[in-house]
C-alpha cells in the first residue's frame, strides 16, 4: 500500500465513521423528540385529568405530566379493587393501584390507575375524553345503578371509532 493508500484509506474511514456519528447522532434526536401519537396522548390524559378533577376526584400528582393518572378513592370509601371491576362492567379498563401512605393492602388499594394510549390510538379525541371521565365519575359515584348509563356512553365513543382490521 502506497503512502497514498492509507490517506485514501483513512479518509474513507473518516468519512463512513462520521456518517454513522452523524446518523447515530439524529436518530438520537429524533428519539428525544416525542412522536405525534405521544404528544396525543398526554394532550387526551390531560383533559381526562381535569375532567376528573372538575367532577371532584383528587389525583394523586395534582394533574398529569404524561399518558397516566392516579385517582385517590379514599373520599368515596372505595377501593381499587372494587373500582376496577366496577369500571370493567361498563367496558372501561383501569387498573388498581396503590397510593401514598395507603391504608389498604396492595391486592386491594386505595387507588385506581388511568391511561390513554389505547383509547387515544383507537382514535378519540379530547372532547371525547370529557365523555369518558363523565363516565367513570358517573360509575365512581353512583355504583351499580350507573352502569347501563356509563355504557351506553362508552357504546356511543366505540361506535364512533370502530377498530379497524389489521392488514
Amino acid at each position: 500500500m502506497t503512502n497514498n493508500d492509507n490517506t485514501t484509506a483513512a479518509l474513507r474511514i473518516a468519512i463512513v465513521g462520521g456518517g454513522a456519528a452523524g446518523f447515530f447522532a439524529a436518530i438520537e434526536a429524533k428519539r428525544r423528540q416525542p412522536s405525534a401519537l405521544v404528544c396525543l396522548y398526554e394532550k387526551n390524559a390531560k383533559v381526562l385529568a381535569q375532567s376528573l378533577m372538575d367532577s371532584g376526584f383528587d389525583l394523586v400528582s395534582g394533574g398529569t405530566d404524561n399518558h397516566l393518572m392516579l385517582v385517590d378513592l379514599t373520599p368515596y370509601d372505595l377501593t381499587g379493587k372494587v373500582v376496577e371491576k366496577l369500571l370493567d362492567s361498563a367496558h372501561i379498563t383501569a387498573n388498581k393501584n396503590t397510593i401514598p401512605n395507603d391504608p389498604q393492602k396492595p391486592f386491594v388499594t386505595s387507588g385506581i390507575r388511568l391511561g390513554t394510549p389505547a383509547a387515544t390510538s383507537r382514535g378519540l379525541k379530547e372532547d371525547d375524553f370529557d365523555q369518558v371521565a363523565e363516565a367513570i365519575a358517573m360509575l365512581i359515584k353512583e355504583g351499580e345503578p350507573a352502569v347501563e348509563k356509563a355504557k351506553a356512553i362508552i357504546k356511543t365513543l366505540t361506535d364512533k371509532y370502530p377498530l379497524q382490521p389489521m392488514h
